[in-house]
């Protein structure tokens, strides 16, 4: 039996100072970069979530974790979940 450690991401745009959201382009470019440190440490997966909402804007995660292929070299990288909006769950 073999044990795997990774994490996952809904890829949330950062807070601003002021309390508003940053830009979405942020969010991703900040998935790309959490993909690419999981990868250099060591870990074994990387997930991306889909939510459709301002906070959680990865609408297209299949996308992102190409992109996330182009710039890693070991970790497994999958589609971790998909979240409809207003989810009770």
């Amino acid at each position: 039996m073999t044990f795997e450690l990774g994490v996952y991401s809904f890829g949330n745009t950062p807070r601003l100072p002021d309390g508003s959201r940053g830009p979405t382009a942020q969010a991703l470019r900040d998935v790309l970069e959490a993909t690419q440190l999981a990868d250099e440490v060591g870990l074994d997966f990387f997930g991306v979530g889909e939510h459709h909402m301002r906070a959680m804007p990865l609408s297209s995660p299949t996308s992102v974790v190409n992109a996330a292929a182009a710039v890693t070299h070991r970790i497994k990288l999958s589609i971790a979940c998909c979240t409809p909006p207003n989810s009770p769950c």
